[in-house]
């Protein structure tokens, strides 16, 4: 493993974490030539390997640091995935880094019109469960959320509407778009999407019967897959 260079290390950890494999032994290897290597790894795979770290559900602190800092020097290369994916994965773990997620928001705001929605639900949900109040990110996040409402699927529309109300940010026409679109694809939500959505509007206050009408229908239809 010692002649693996960065695409090769980041690589071969994606693809066992995507496999749900764990090998100690292995993940302490790759970890340790990342370390030793990270000042040389692309954007696409700093976002690899912290991505593999947070599906392994393991906290190697010294790398988690160095890839902090490395994402810092190099926020300006980043594209919106691997930014959205490298900001997911610390907060999977709850490494909380402001200066590494201070840099991600910057860069978030100079890119904005360039996320897709699934890039802007990981990134709202990483910073909402890292609990970091931006609202100036939010906010922006919340212009184009609503710009590209169409194309979010359940998944993104439920995290996006959990984290802003999460991080107590009031936004009544990002709330209303998702509402509207919610319903649309309602028979699409999972159990799990409808009860984070339906928490997301209950504590941000805001009551749309349309589609409170419409989960309670899902619901009725689909109680049976509901857990505890």
């Amino acid at each position: 493993i010692s002649r693996f260079q960065q695409r090769e290390l980041s690589n071969t950890a994606w693809a066992f974490a995507k496999c749900g494999l764990w090998n100690e032994q292995l993940v302490s290897a790759i970890a340790g030539e990342c370390l030793a290597k990270i000042r040389t790894f692309s954007v696409q795979s700093i976002s690899h390997i912290s991505w593999a770290l947070a599906q392994w559900g393991t906290r190697k602190e010294e790398l988690m640091n160095a890839i902090a800092q490395e994402t810092i020097a190099k926020a300006h290369e980043f594209f919106p995935s691997p930014l959205a994916m490298t900001a997911w994965s610390f907060a999977s773990l709850q490494f909380n880094d402001r200066k590494l997620m201070s840099a991600i928001s910057e860069r978030t705001c100079d890119t904005l019109s360039e996320f897709k929605s699934q890039d802007l639900a990981h990134l709202a949900w990483a910073f909402a469960n890292l609990r970091i109040s931006d609202s100036h990110l939010f906010n922006k996040m919340a212009v184009e959320v609503q710009r590209n409402i169409k194309e979010a699927s359940p998944p993104e529309l439920a995290n996006i509407a959990w984290a802003f109300a999460k991080n107590n940010v009031t936004h009544e026409d990002l709330m209303c778009a998702i509402a509207q679109e919610s319903a649309a694809q309602i028979s699409q939500f999972k159990a799990a999407e409808i009860a984070m959505l339906t928490w997301a509007f209950a504590v941000s206050g805001l009551r749309n019967k349309h589609l409170m009408a419409e989960i309670g229908s899902q619901v009725f239809k689909t109680i049976h897959k509901f857990s505890a």
